[in-house]
């Protein structure tokens, strides 16, 4: 771009024709059929102009520093940082998010155990429910936002991730009914006990495959399990579990692909009466649900 055209507005045409379709291609590489609507959404970001506009024609002129801006986002996105991550938050179970690369975007897939929480929990119930490694407090929230009573406690070992939460927390108006605690695992509850244990632990093994950009941008602690051994967070969640539920309380579990079998023999080796596994949007068995018996 010359420095004269640099120097004033330019037209929805040439944004178009010079910015738009360049972006796509540049982010095609990593981004596959996604490049052409991420571009529109990082245009959104850059000048404000809706995607719906976008689409219809209807941006007005693009001053010199938005399509500059529009550049540099393009630039990071072409890197595998996410449209999460840029703009600093992320739809979750109908609620919007404050994210960072402190902690994992929030995943449609994930969705189906707070479907399953909320199934447990009716709207009378005064749960209180223990989330272990909240990050954003997606899960939790998201439970809490749907169940007027209940309450619950959101653990997590990185402060980053709990300061996130707590935006989070104070965003949806839930500090009075969500506690925050900076903890590795159980560590720090003492004997408190809940009705219910939900954890998206970290289950992926370093040589796994992931999304283009996820072990570039995404933080490690919450991705990739000890010495690459994709139970060991189960284990620790499982056996410990029990010292935290009331008598007929339960663990709501995310799982990688192909692993529900595994975590299920561990869950009934420590006790636990396990239901089938829930499958996700893509027809993965992705959470599971371990009952502690009534009588223990």
């Amino acid at each position: 771009m010359s420095d004269q055209r640099a120097k004033r507005p330019l037209t929805f045409a040439e944004v178009r024709g010079r910015f738009l379709h360049s972006a796509e291609t540049r982010l095609r590489p990593g981004w596959g059929d996604e490049a052409v609507r991420f571009a529109q959404e990082l245009w959104r970001l850059a000048t404000g102009c809706e995607r719906s506009s976008l689409l219809a024609g209807n941006c007005p002129e693009a001053e010199p520093e938005q399509v500059e801006a529009f550049e540099q986002l393009v630039e990071r996105a072409a890197k595998g940082e996410s449209l999460a991550y840029l703009e600093g938050s992320a739809g979750f179970f109908g609620l919007e998010f404050t994210v960072s690369p402190a902690v994992l975007v929030p995943r449609a897939d994930s969705e189906c155990l707070v479907e399953w929480a909320l199934e447990l929990i009716s709207a009378e119930d005064r749960a209180v429910v223990l989330d272990l490694g909240t990050g954003s407090g997606c899960l939790l929230l998201s439970i809490l936002h749907h169940r007027s009573l209940a309450t619950g406690v959101g653990v997590d070992v990185c402060a980053q991730a709990l300061k996130l939460a707590e935006t989070n927390c104070q965003q949806l108006g839930l500090e009075s009914r969500c506690r925050l605690l900076h903890s590795d695992w159980y560590l720090d509850l003492g004997d408190t006990r809940f009705d219910l244990i939900i954890s998206n632990p970290p289950y992926v093994q370093p040589n796994e495959e992931t999304g283009f950009g996820v072990v570039e941008h995404e933080p490690h602690l919450a991705l990739f399990t000890e010495l690459g051994d994709p139970l060991e967070p189960y284990r620790r969640i499982l056996s410990g579990a029990a010292d935290h539920l009331f008598p007929g309380g339960g663990l709501l579990l995310e799982v990688g692909a192909g692993r529900a079998g595994q975590v299920a023999d561990l869950g009934a080796a420590s006790g636990f009466e396990m239901e089938p596994a829930r499958r996700d949007l893509g027809g993965i068995e992705r959470v599971l649900y371990a009952c502690l018996p009534a009588s223990s």
